[in-house]
């Protein structure tokens, strides 16, 4: 070939047995060969273009064969439609604006370019792509392409762009059996780093107890600023830190669409906390965000309660097990009183105690939209109980109140008890393990027996012996809309057992009653099955 004599296609097959053989690669070729060809003429010169564009796509093949090449035979075929412009061969430029046309045409698809700068996209690409000598070889040819046309056609640049766009994908496309219908990849941590690569046009990613710690995290949130249709995001229960929630972040600030976001029983601080709740804008339209057991704190909490000010689509936001003391409930108030969305708020197994209910109290009042509160676990009490009974007073839309593992006592439950009395609106309580005892089931009864929106009550592990029970019984009686009880594991004996067989036999509307835990005879017992049995009422006993 180097003589430049002898061109013919056989020779030239001949020539590219050992290159590659991709269709880029054989138009660039064949679109050269339409010159050499009809102006024989001009051999010498043609020869040298033919010579120059056979070196330089077997080069970059070798350096970097999946990435560049349609970048670089982009370029070349801008330089033959140059050459062949003046040598006028009409034929030649109409093929290979042909091919232009189709590398354009795939360029407008891209949305992430459209701002486009040298500097800024050595930049991306720094960031984004992996640190192999041959990634940073090819980076440099692609940006010195660009460089050196620096004068040349928006088509040109354009084709750059495209190439960039492909080698961040690393030439790969999602394949079928690794994208769900519903448009989710399910990543593991062995084969991570292979299935980054394939998330361009991922909806969801999932990735469950992987143990995935901030170097992953990292890698990922640099894949997440190309997810432009990431709607859910779920990493639960793994070891992502600080710096992994940060990475995280900034990667999200591209993903406009995302709506659900799962980081339970991770390890994201304070730091990481605040990083993820200021990456969304007041454009954002997340709805869901589950930061359950991530240690965020007061910081973290501040930075939720600010962005539940400026977001007007967050309908579920958990924030359990956090150790948010009352120091962070000052911005959750005002998110509360704001929000036009916000169903439910999970609080539960923080540090709030009696202080935290009342500097949440006023957003809690204020709320036209809060259906479902998860308190449990937070050391409030009497007092505590008293200011959520004057929330329940004014409240017109929370219906489910989540309160186990508090000590409430009798004196707390009166409070709450009160308001239930007339209360319309609240359907659902759990009150596990409150310290109820039979002075509290009592005041319960009591409150049953003019309550007519009570559906669901949860007693179990509440210390209530025969005499509650008998005091309960009495309040369900009267009950006419109580569907599901829950009193597993008090001290029911058979002593209280005939109050329960009596309800359970006139009961109206119970649908579901749990009572594991007790010490009923094995009449009793069978007792209580038959009769749940006649009247499709599900036990567990």
């Amino acid at each position: 070939a180097a003589d430049g004599h002898t061109y013919d296609h056989e020779i030239l097959q001949d020539y590219l047995k050992g290159g590659p053989r991709r269709s880029l690669y054989d138009e660039s070729i064949t679109l050269t060969l339409e010159i050499m060809i009809p102006n024989h003429d001009k051999k010498k010169q043609l020869t040298e273009f033919l010579e120059n564009v056979l070196t330089e796509i077997v080069e970059l093949a070798e350096i970097f064969p999946d990435y560049l090449s349609a970048e670089k035979a982009g370029i070349l075929c801008s330089r033959a439609r140059d050459f062949a412009t003046r040598l006028k061969s009409q034929k030649f430029c109409r093929q290979v604006e042909m091919m232009r046309g189709k590398f354009i045409q795939r360029l407008k698809n891209l949305s992430f370019f459209l701002q486009f700068d040298t500097n800024t996209l050595a930049t991306q690409l720094t960031d984004r792509c992996s640190r192999t000598e041959k990634t940073k070889t090819a980076l440099g040819l692609a940006l010195n392409a660009i460089q050196a046309n620096s004068g040349c056609s928006k088509e040109v640049v354009g084709l750059c762009q495209q190439v960039f766009e492909e080698l961040l994908q690393n030439s790969e496309e999602i394949q079928g059996d690794q994208i769900s219908s519903t448009g989710e990849v399910v990543l593991q941590k062995d084969s991570m780093r292979q299935q980054l690569k394939c998330l361009k046009h991922a909806q969801g990613i999932v990735v469950k107890e992987q143990q995935l710690g901030d170097s992953e995290a990292e890698l990922l949130g640099l894949r997440l600023k190309l997810c432009p249709l990431l709607e859910n995001l779920t990493l639960t229960d793994n070891m992502i830190g600080p710096n992994g929630a940060k990475q995280l972040a900034e990667g999200l600030l591209s993903c406009q669409r995302l709506i659900k976001l799962r980081l339970k029983g991770n390890h994201v601080g304070p730091i990481g906390g605040k990083a993820l709740a200021e990456c969304f804008n007041k454009d954002n339209i997340l709805e869901l965000a589950n930061l359950e057991g991530n240690r965020i704190g007061d910081e973290g909490a501040m930075a939720w309660g600010l962005l539940l000010q400026r977001s007007s689509l967050l309908q579920d936001l958990d924030l359990e097990r956090n150790e948010i003391s009352p120091a962070g409930c000052k911005e959750l108030n005002i998110g509360l009183q704001s929000s036009k969305c916000l169903s439910i708020l999970y609080l539960s197994g923080n540090k709030l105690g009696d202080l935290g209910v009342k500097k949440l109290a006023d957003g809690l009042k204020q709320s036209n939209c809060l259906k479902t509160l998860f308190l449990g676990a937070n050391d409030i009490g009497p007092p505590g109980m008293g200011i959520i009974g004057k929330i329940l007073e004014v409240s017109k839309t929370l219906s489910r109140l989540v309160l186990y593992e508090n000590p409430l006592s009798a004196a707390g439950i009166e409070n709450l008890a009160k308001v239930l009395v007339d209360n319309t609106i609240v359907q659902r309580i759990v009150l596990r393990k409150t310290l109820l005892r039979d002075s509290g089931a009592k005041i319960v009864g009591k409150m049953l027996t003019s309550n007519t929106s009570l559906q669901r009550l949860t007693l179990q592990e509440n210390e209530i012996g025969d005499d509650g029970l008998s005091c309960l019984c009495a309040g369900f009686k009267e009950n006419k809309i109580l569907k599901f009880v829950d009193l597993s594991r008090n001290n029911f004996t058979d002593t209280g057992s005939s109050e329960l067989i009596d309800y359970l036999l006139h009961a109206q509307t119970l649908e579901q009653i749990c009572l594991n835990g007790h010490s009923f005879s094995h009449d009793n017992v069978g007792t209580i099955e038959s009769i749940c049995s006649e009247k499709n009422i599900k036990v567990t006993i």
